[in-house]
């Protein structure tokens, strides 16, 4: 299991990486706002939005999240420079140039696996989200969920054109050719802002992309104790997450106050 992040031992190390010069990125679900039965009803706590809030103005801040951006608008205080959703595919600076054809793919995709009905009536419960450029496939509410996802998982694997699969909490994120993940959205989100390091918190798959092989000036954060993990850290619980940012925001604040000319964050949602 990886260290746990907050232990009294590695503050120093913490401190140290909490600066202005940093972008931070975080996934949403299971990370800033805890997992729920219904993704509709998924909010962030109200001291961690403010927290939040206060570290987007002071250095940049990046929320990189499966869920479509339109999605995350309301659910992420407005300073946050940096709305990415779909995975890394969808709000991307200089990543929206021609999303036609993979909108195709998941239009089409999503004909395809409705019209199937056999798997829907062996699957009750499952249910197909369009997020635009990706499409997921939930089985949470199943009566027998890993039947479930077996179903799907074996269908998914029969689409045209192959989907990458990217497993989640309970679901499986539909990928068309091109699309990039989440560890391709931080390296170009690092060349867009400059910046000399990056902390990345996650929870999930998805997020064990962007860990797996990070390069040094990448501290990388698991949310919830996990065995089978490649981040160098690991915080217990989303609350911890909460108090994380507020910790960030004194640090940030301090570090810039050393600094003839500190690098602000981005106050206008690219």
């Amino acid at each position: 299991m990886a260290p746990w992040l907050l232990d009294p031992q590695h503050r120093p190390m913490l401190d140290d990486w909490l600066g202005p010069s940093t972008l931070f990125a975080f996934d949403f679900d299971g990370t800033l706002a805890p997992i729920v039965d219904d993704p509709a009803e998924a909010r962030m706590s109200p001291s961690t939005w403010t927290q939040l809030d206060r570290l987007a103005r002071l250095a940049p801040v990046a929320v990189v999240s499966g869920r479509a951006r339109e999605d995350l608008t309301a659910r992420v205080p407005p300073a946050v420079g940096y709305l990415i959703g779909n995975h890394g595919n969808e709000g991307l600076p200089g990543g929206d140039a021609d999303t036609r054809e993979r909108r195709h793919i998941c239009a089409f995709w999503e004909s395809r696996l409705r019209e199937d009905a056999s798997l829907w009536r062996a699957a009750q419960g499952a249910q197909i989200e369009n997020k635009g450029l990706t499409l997921s496939l939930h089985y949470r509410h199943c009566e027998n969920p890993a039947w479930g996802r077996s179903l799907l998982l074996a269908r998914a694997t029969r689409l045209v054109p192959v989907p990458r699969i990217i497993r989640g909490h309970a679901v499986f994120n539909l990928l068309p050719p091109g699309t990039v993940t989440k560890r391709e959205a931080l390296e170009a989100l690092m060349r867009h802002t400059r910046c000399e390091r990056l902390v990345v918190f996650g929870d999930d798959v998805t997020d064990e992309l962007a860990f797996r092989d990070a390069p040094d000036n990448w501290l990388t954060v698991r949310v919830g104790a996990s065995m089978d993990t490649a981040a160098r850290y690991h915080l217990e619980s989303v609350e911890e997450m909460g108090w994380l940012v507020g910790h960030a925001v004194g640090c940030v604040h301090h570090a810039a106050q050393d600094e003839p000319e500190p690098q602000q964050g981005q106050q206008q949602r690219r």
